[in-house]
């Protein structure tokens, strides 16, 4: 599994608190407390980030990653795509409302194969996992992706490769809304996917 991902956890800290403290956002946001609430989020990478709980639901609402196996090929496509938006939403979101590194790896983990999950978990300790996200969530902040674009570009009854472009975002949340503090600039991933029953998992990430 790509590293860049894994170390997400970690790095989105090292990354966001800088740019948040330079805009004052050194406590809590006005209007919220600065004991974060158990969610549901996901992980930034060096380089990209993703939505809150809400956000990623509600981005994937219009796309199931656990679709039915069809054997109409435009489906199968679509199924592929809207597994690969979703993973790429939930694994590089990080920050508020998590505060641990099990309450991220429990909302990837339905995402990938075992073989991607394993790997995954090599890259990071729970130790600096939860570190990061408790700082994170000190400052009711996350990081999150903006897709920008998304294509399969292969796909067969059993795999398949998705190619999606995103800017990861760095954003806090003040009162009910986030406030985008910087955007980086675009990058891409080849999102791999293998059908496994009803559900396309990523394998890989290149």
């Amino acid at each position: 599994m790509d590293k860049r991902i894994a170390m997400a956890v970690a790095t989105g800290a090292v990354v966001a608190l800088p740019l948040l403290a330079g805009c004052g956002a050194s406590s809590a946001p006005e209007g919220g407390s600065a004991a974060p609430a158990a969610s549901s989020a996901a992980a930034p990478s060096t380089t990209a980030a993703a939505p809150s709980a809400s956000a990623t639901a509600s981005a994937s609402a219009t796309a199931s990653a656990s679709a039915s196996p069809s054997s109409d090929p435009a489906a199968e496509r679509k199924n592929a795509d809207a597994a690969a938006e979703k993973f790429i939403r939930t694994a590089l979101t990080i920050g508020y409302p998590d505060t641990s590194y099990s309450a991220y790896t429990k909302r990837v983990k339905p995402l990938m194969t075992s073989h991607a999950f394993a790997s995954f978990k090599e890259e990071i300790t729970a130790d600096k996992g939860d570190k990061a996200l408790k700082k994170l969530s000190g400052v009711h902040a996350r990081t999150t992706p903006k897709i920008k674009s998304d294509k399969v570009t292969s796909i067969s009854d059993t795999k398949a490769v998705v190619k999606i472009s995103y800017q990861n975002q760095t954003q806090q949340k003040t009162g009910g809304d986030w406030k985008t503090v910087q955007t980086a600039a675009a990058t891409t991933d080849n999102v791999k996917l293998v059908h496994d029953g009803d559900d396309w998992l990523v394998d890989d990430l290149g």
